[in-house]
């Protein structure tokens, strides 16, 4: 059984092995995938052969188009290279366009960096013909860099914030400047501002065309010639769940999960934004560690974080907080006087994340945060794990988590409160990530948290 197109890859049919089991006997792609063939033959391409990988690939794409096929997981490690010549594979996730449980597309599958902002938005988001190119953009950069993107991006959490916010790679020197544009518009945060995929390959026909590349080889002014910067187009506002919310991306990120597919590399940091220099802040939150449990300490720890928020809302632009913050507050003795602190940084709406395992909140304080994260629009993630909360303090949470529609990931522990929180996850509509692993639920109680969660939620338990 032969391909249907030469750019995708030869299907020839099914085997049983000795075990029963059955495989697909797939065309062999002597060359690897294309981002092993760009590492291993990046030097000696040029720019027309770029140009014509480029072109392959996404005629390969239209066919799929053409027929309904949606990829969905579409990116360079399920592009292979046969002879040179790039073939579509691995349609672990294509769906025709028209299936009813298209819905399961939202579901968080592939690669970080070619997943369009819409999928962490909305867990109920179907993707489409426009998803496959926003990873369409993604790919002609990396084709035009040679490098995986956001390579030095550690954690998924910040490189899923940067998307939110509109950053995208930077732009490589020396690329001809109508190749940019291209892969901009396919990786526009807005679906219909991306062109069809018959305008992507007319227009790489047009840069191939033999007056074009002459006129590539002779005008500088057909390259970009600036800084390398990383791009960062204008924040874009999203509807979820009917209402309107601004994602904005910090200077720097409080992490909690490490990225997969991580590669070494020696290229600078592309993908972090630089390191805060306010030491002030710094110092400040060390200081917190350092101190003493007294009461004097707490007003002093109160005071400097206190100190410490006000001095980070003096870059607001009028009332709104442009740049929200991302506090690490781990095993820093914070108590109920702090939690006050904090409750109206969280009310200011000047938090993105927030990480206060293991100090010393206690009910009181949790019933103070809880107040403040009802009427909240940018705290995504918060750790509280490790605080000594009880029923009572879970039940606070747990009523929050019933208003509260920006929340996405939690982490908490303790003995109690799981039957409080199995009452309110049905109400919950953002909430995708739920760590109660150190919590010492029984059965029943466990129970109760798996019926009562939603299909979207990912619950980890002991």
């Amino acid at each position: 059984m032969g391909s249907p197109h030469p750019n995708i890859i030869n299907f020839h049919g099914v085997t049983e092995d000795n075990d029963g089991y059955y495989n697909m006997v797939l065309e062999c792609a002597n060359d690897g995938n294309l981002r092993d063939y760009l590492k291993n033959n990046f030097e000696t391409l040029q720019w027309i052969d770029k140009l014509h990988i480029a072109e392959e690939i996404v005629h390969g794409l239209i066919y799929l188009h053409d027929q309904n096929i949606v990829h969905r997981d579409f990116h360079s490690k399920n592009i292979l290279i046969n002879q040179g010549r790039p073939k579509i594979a691995d349609f672990g996730l294509s769906k025709q366009i028209d299936e009813s449980f298209m819905t399961s597309g939202s579901e968080l599958h592939g690669m970080i960096e070619f997943v369009e902002p819409q999928c962490f938005i909305d867990p109920k988001y179907k993707r489409n013909i426009k998803s496959d190119i926003y990873s369409l953009g993604v790919i002609l950069w990396e084709i035009s860099s040679g490098r995986r993107p956001f390579q030095d991006s550690e954690f998924r959490l910040s490189l899923i914030y940067s998307i939110l916010r509109g950053i995208r790679e930077e732009r490589i020197r020396g690329t001809p400047s109508k190749y940019i544009e291209l892969y901009e518009r396919c990786w526009d945060n807005d679906p219909n501002k991306r062109p069809e995929t018959v305008l992507v390959y007319e227009d790489l026909k047009q840069l191939i065309e033999p007056s074009t590349m002459n006129r590539l080889d002779v005008q500088s002014n057909m390259f970009d010639e600036g800084p390398s910067t990383m791009r960062n187009s204008k924040s874009q506002q999203y509807s979820i769940n009917g209402s309107s919310s601004q994602f904005y991306i910090p200077k720097e990120f409080i992490d909690l999960k490490p990225s997969e597919d991580k590669e070494p590399s020696g290229q600078p940091n592309k993908t972090t934004p630089p390191p805060n220099k306010n030491k002030a802040r710094a110092s400040s939150l060390d200081a917190l560690q350092n101190k003493t449990s007294t009461n004097q300490n707490k007003k002093t720890r109160a005071s400097s974080l206190d100190a410490n928020l006000s001095k980070q809302n003096n870059n607001s632009l009028g009332s709104k907080i442009e740049i929200t913050s991302n506090l690490n507050l781990n095993s820093r003795q914070i108590g109920p006087e702090e939690a006050k602190v904090l409750s109206q940084a969280i009310y200011n709406n000047s938090i993105f994340t927030l990480n206060l395992k293991m100090n010393k909140l206690n009910n009181e304080g949790i019933k103070i945060l809880s107040e403040a994260l009802s009427d909240n629009k940018t705290l995504i993630i918060l750790d509280i794990g490790f605080n000594k909360i009880s029923s009572e303090g879970a039940k606070s949470l747990a009523m929050i988590l019933s208003k509260n529609r920006v929340l996405t990931t939690l982490k908490l522990c303790g003995p109690e409160g799981g039957k409080e929180l199995s009452k309110t996850l049905p109400n919950n509509t953002t909430l995708t990530y739920l760590d109660v692993k150190e919590n010492e639920f029984d059965p029943a109680t466990k129970k109760l948290l798996n019926e009562s969660h939603s299909q979207y939620v990912k619950m980890i338990f002991r």
